[in-house]
């Protein structure tokens, strides 16, 4: 990939030989908004910055008079030269996997800052392409799960973790599979994370019941850690900038049909509206796949020095060795607000690297999946480190459930 110095020293020397030279060979067409910009504007910014009133974004990019406007009042150029937009920061270049995304090619991105820093011609309106079409974030929603009302995240608290029993997906014991997943929190200003938890056993899902029905306010307090300690399997999580999650054609994670789920809520009070929280999921289910799934985190030892531009946490987590043959088709990464960038790896049968992500946005977290998945097998090791600033730092930072502290946490979606 050229890097944004490449690209810079290219367009200087450029400059230097058409200025001492001359220049014999025709200019390049200058690019235009219409059926040239305009389709990559909506192939890669106009699901956020769009005229929707739910969009993520603070602008519009979905017509030629707000491309115009935010060119001229947005650093839309240096953005995208950095690769802080679109907001998918996993090195894409083939060095460390391929992932499906909205990764600018470098053809792209070179018309896209051409434009922006020229006269930002309009071109011919015929050639204009209709709006995309946004496509449904599931194939199929087979369920819909409800924390069961509104809840107001307690005021005396800054950091509100609270679970929710929700219903079963089915009425007999026979697994469902769930093979996709979009959760849909009610207030982004309160939300953290989301995590829909299974329940491991009819002990587990008893003490989840106890445990709500103890307390007289909506869901039940619970920590970091999930809804009980006897037994609760990580199925789906969300966080800030998520989109729905598709698993792998074929593939799903197993349920007990007639066992309860529980919604896990980490609320954070430090930029409240002040008004509740109704978070729904939806669920893309299957009866049957080909290969079943499940979601692997390994966790780093987030014991940062005070004062370090770049403190790191590292972990590690080995496979059982009787798994054999396995796939791993995405990664995942979650820190909290002093993140600066993280790399996922697998040693073993087939060292790998697996992610590495250059750069962090809390506001942006995301699930990579890749364009082809990873072999690994039982007895395979997983790493990860994260990368932190603690510049403004007065005092060590370890690990802790408040948005104030730090996490260091890889996700990785394996399968048979």
């Amino acid at each position: 990939m050229k890097t944004v110095s490449t690209l810079l020293i290219a367009a200087v020397a450029s400059a230097l030989v058409t200025s001492a030279c001359g220049s014999s060979e025709p200019a390049a067409p200058v690019p235009v908004y219409y059926g040239e910009v305009q389709r990559i504007l909506q192939e890669s910014c106009v699901e956020c910055h769009s005229d929707s009133p739910d969009r993520l974004a603070p602008f519009s990019l979905a017509s030629y008079e707000d491309a115009v406007a935010a060119a001229q009042t947005t650093p839309i150029a240096f953005a995208v030269l950095h690769r802080t937009m679109p907001p998918y920061y996993a090195q894409n270049d083939g060095s460390c996997q391929t992932f499906t995304s909205k990764w600018l090619s470098e053809e792209d991105l070179q018309t896209l800052v051409t434009w922006v820093n020229g006269e930002r011609a309009a071109g011919d309106p015929a050639r204009s392409l209709p709006p995309p079409t946004p496509a449904p974030p599931l194939p199929a929603v087979d369920a819909t799960l409800d924390i069961g009302g509104d809840y107001t995240p307690d005021p005396r608290v800054s950091d509100d973790y609270r679970c929710f029993v929700v219903d079963a997906l089915g009425s007999s014991a026979a697994e469902k599979f769930v093979t996709g997943a979009h959760v849909s929190p009610s207030n982004f200003t309160v939300a953290h994370h989301a995590i829909l938890f299974s329940l491991d056993s009819a002990q587990a899902e008893a003490d989840a019941l106890a445990r709500d029905a103890a307390d007289p306010a909506l869901g039940y307090r619970c920590s970091s850690s999930g809804p009980t300690e006897s037994g609760a399997t990580f199925l789906i999580g969300w966080a800030p900038g998520n989109q729905a999650q598709l698993f792998p054609a074929g593939t799903g994670i197993p349920v007990v049909g007639n066992r309860k789920l529980v919604v896990q809520m980490h609320y954070n009070l430090a930029t409240s509206d002040g008004k509740p929280d109704r978070t729904r999921i939806d669920l893309d289910l299957a009866d049957t796949v080909a290969s079943r799934g499940a979601m692997v985190a390994v966790r780093g030892d987030v014991n940062l020095p005070a004062r370090t531009p770049d403190a790191t946490a590292s972990g590690t987590r080995r496979l059982p060795t009787n798994l054999g043959k396995l796939r791993v088709w995405g990664a995942a990464l979650h820190m909290h607000q002093r993140g600066i960038g993280a790399e996922v790896s697998v040693a073993g049968s087939q060292p790998a690297c697996l992610a590495k992500l250059e750069q962090w946005s809390f506001h942006w977290q995301h699930y990579y999946p890749y364009v082809n998945a990873v072999p690994v097998a039982g007895g395979d090791t997983f790493s990860v480190t994260c990368h932190f600033d603690t510049s403004n730092d007065a005092t060590p930072v370890r690990w802790g459930e408040g948005s104030a502290d730090e996490m260091c946490l890889a996700y990785l979606y394996v399968s048979q």
